[in-house]
């Protein structure tokens, strides 16, 4: 919902569902955030376990599963670091 500052009604119940649908939206926004940072930590955590059963008999499909998680831990933080949590894949982050 996007209002020019000289386009603002004068009305106060107007002026409060503005900003109430803002308000909702930026609580939108920060648990779409705080999920795809959750992610981000559980795939980090993932990894690093995977690094460490890594030498063993299914070290070749262990290998493979690291890349995979490597990838997906890339895209993700990319998606953090545009700052726009709605660029996070919701595949992942819902």
């Amino acid at each position: 919902m996007e209002i020019s500052l000289d386009a603002l009604p004068e009305d106060p119940a107007a002026l409060q569902a503005i900003i109430l649908a803002q308000h909702q939206k930026i609580v939108g926004m920060a648990a779409s955030s705080r999920a795809c940072e959750a992610l981000i930590q559980a795939l980090e955590i993932t990894i690093a376990r995977l690094k460490r059963q890594k030498y063993g008999a299914s070290s070749e499909k262990i290998e493979r599963e690291i890349a995979q998680l490597e990838l997906a831990l890339e895209g993700l933080e990319m998606a953090g670091a545009a700052s726009d949590p709605r660029s996070c894949p919701t595949a992942w982050c819902n």
